[in-house]
């Protein structure tokens, strides 16, 4: 039986290293031996994180329902059957859909989130529609606003993780992304208002969108401009 010079943690002949605090063990006596049983596990980091990661999610999980839970007892307790409370139900069960992947895998591509959040609001929508006296805006409003919306989120994110682009090239598309959803909002409020399209407030808003997304690609292009920006404000 050996122990380390540096900290005295045990060793067995399956160290290489010290498992605490990795000094390489040198041992004549009691040499390295490949072939024994290692007395810890490889991945133990990983298998760390991993039971973090899953408590936090269920800790999370708790946090979220808990207040659905709440309102259903209540609901229950003063109406006798389940009614304002279906909407607290299902705005938790977005919520949760929402956060759990992130806490239950380390890697996860960014595409599929969206995808699955996309859905699961879409379904939320289309069920308060069934719900409410107000019927006949999902379709018109509610499906292409969020999937034009979506659809930008799963770029801009896209861009963030997988691609080493400027700041001000980041800042350009998302002056572009804010301008585009504004024209379909309103697209989309006009023709179910009014059945027709009218584009006024929107495009106002979308042309100094574009020009200010024109300046920044302008200034990140221009190195010397950049610079000079950056020395009067001291950054």
């Amino acid at each position: 039986m050996s122990y380390c010079v540096n900290c005295g943690v045990e060793l067995r002949e399956s160290e290489k290293s010290c498992p605490l605090c990795k000094l390489e063990v040198v041992n004549p006596i009691n040499p390295y031996s490949p072939e024994s049983i290692p007395a810890y596990p490889p991945n133990m980091d990983y298998l760390a994180v991993m039971m973090n990661r899953r408590l936090s999610s269920i800790m999370i999980l708790i946090l979220i329902y808990m207040p659905a839970a709440i309102c259903i007892v209540c609901d229950f307790v003063l109406n006798g059957t389940l009614t304002w409370s279906r909407l607290v139900i299902g705005a938790s069960i977005v919520l949760s859909i929402f956060v759990s992947p992130y806490f239950l895998y380390r890697k996860i591509p960014v595409v599929i989130p969206v995808f699955i959040d996309t859905f699961v609001i879409l379904a939320y929508l289309y069920y308060l529609e069934g719900i409410t006296p107000k019927s006949g805006w999902f379709w018109p409003i509610a499906f292409p606003v969020i999937f034009v919306l979506s659809f930008l989120v799963g770029v801009m994110s896209l861009v963030f993780q997988y691609t080493k682009i400027a700041t001000l090239y980041i800042s350009a598309l998302l002056m572009l992304c804010c301008g585009i959803m504004l024209i379909v909002l309103e697209i989309t409020t006009d023709y179910y208002s009014h059945g027709e399209i009218h584009l006024g407030w929107s495009a106002i808003s979308f042309i100094p969108l574009i020009l200010l997304a024109g300046l920044y690609v302008i200034v990140e292009r221009k190195r010397s401009m950049k610079s000079s920006i950056k020395k009067k404000l001291h950054i």
